[in-house]
């Protein structure tokens, strides 16, 4: 986040971050044929920042969307094989 909002996208392994190229942007918010440095931006139901690449990208923060991330982290979960009682707090 602190490359970004310097104007840095993400470096090679080894290599320091090299400078944001900007894509053009239009999503209801922003126009921009030159494109923006979009940080933290909140849209309606839609997140959104400029990428390592420079494009901007948004997901979907809605309650509906939020369940369903919800759900498949409930079910990642009990993927897993557990030992031992159920527990609400960890011991000591």
């Amino acid at each position: 986040m602190e490359d970004r909002s310097r104007g840095l996208g993400a470096g090679r392994r080894g290599q320091p971050p090299q400078p944001l190229e900007l894509k053009p942007i239009d999503n209801g918010m922003v126009k921009s044929e030159n494109g923006a440095l979009m940080l933290n931006c909140l849209n309606g139901t839609k997140y959104g920042n400029t990428m390592a690449d420079g494009h901007y990208g948004e997901v979907d923060v809605s309650p509906a969307s939020m369940e369903a991330l919800r759900s498949v982290f409930q079910r990642l979960l009990e993927a897993f094989p557990w030992k031992g009682p159920k527990v609400h707090l960890p011991s000591v």
